[in-house]
C-alpha cells in the first residue's frame, strides 16, 4: 500500500478531537434495583434516624438539652424539676461534701443541687454503688447449662437499626411516605417510556452504536 492510500485512509477514518462538542452523549448508565428496604411507619423511621444523627454529629446535644432544662428550672425555681434531672443524669459524685461550709442563700440541712455540667446522658438514673455484683447473671448463664445455644440465639438476633449509619439505615429501611412516591415516580416512568417509546429506543440505539465504536 503506497503513502498515498494511507494518508486517504487516515482521513477516511480521522478521529475528532477532544476539543470538539460532536458526540458528547455517554453511553447509558446500567440502573440496577436497590436492594429490598424495610418499609416503616413515618414516625418511627423519623425517630430512628433523628437518632442516628444526633449520635454520630451531635454527639453533646443531649447533654446541653439537660442543661438548658436545668437552668430553666433552676430560674423557675422548679425543685421537682432540677431533682427529676439530677435523679436522670446523676453519675454519682456529689458536689458537696458534709464538711464543706454552706454558701450563701442556703439554709442548714439543704444540699447545694448537683451541677449540670456533670450531666451524663449515657447513665440514666441514680448509681447504686452498693449493687450486688455477685447476683449479676452472665451474660450467657443458663440454668440449665446449654450456654451454646444461647450464644447461637444472640447471634442469630438481629442488629439494632440505631446502631447503623446514616447511610446503611437509609439503605435498609425507608418511610411510608418515600415508598409511596417511588412506587409513583416507577408508574409515571413506565407511563412515559410506553407513550414516547422511539424516544428510548433511539436513545438506546445511539448509545450501543457509540459503544461498538469505542471498543
Amino acid at each position: 500500500m503506497s503513502s498515498f492510500d494511507d494518508e486517504d485512509r487516515r482521513a477516511k477514518y480521522a478521529l475528532a478531537p477532544k476539543s470538539t462538542s460532536h458526540g458528547k452523549l455517554s453511553p447509558k448508565r446500567l440502573r440496577t434495583n436497590r436492594e429490598v428496604r424495610t418499609v416503616l411507619p413515618e414516625e418511627q423511621y423519623l425517630d430512628k434516624l433523628e437518632k442516628i444523627i444526633v449520635r454520630d454529629y451531635f454527639p453533646d446535644l443531649p447533654k446541653l438539652k439537660a442543661q438548658a432544662e436545668y437552668m430553666d428550672a433552676v430560674k423557675r425555681n422548679d425543685i421537682a424539676k432540677m431533682r427529676e434531672l439530677q435523679l436522670r443524669y446523676h453519675t454519682g459524685r456529689r458536689t458537696v461534701r458534709r464538711t464543706s461550709p454552706l454558701t450563701s442563700g442556703t439554709t442548714p440541712g439543704h444540699r447545694a443541687p448537683t451541677s449540670p455540667i456533670s450531666f451524663d446522658p449515657d447513665t440514666p438514673g441514680p448509681s447504686r454503688p452498693s449493687d450486688d455484683v455477685h447476683g449479676t447473671p452472665l451474660p450467657y448463664a443458663n440454668c440449665e447449662g446449654d450456654n451454646e445455644a444461647v450464644k447461637t440465639s444472640v447471634q442469630k438476633k438481629k442488629p439494632n437499626p440505631e446502631e447503623l449509619s446514616v447511610d446503611a439505615f437509609m439503605n435498609k429501611f425507608t418511610s411510608e411516605d418515600n415508598a409511596s412516591f417511588e412506587e409513583l415516580t416507577a408508574v409515571e416512568m413506565a407511563k412515559e417510556r410506553s407513550k414516547k417509546g422511539w424516544i428510548y429506543e433511539a436513545e438506546q440505539k445511539h448509545n450501543a452504536e457509540k459503544v461498538c465504536i469505542m471498543t
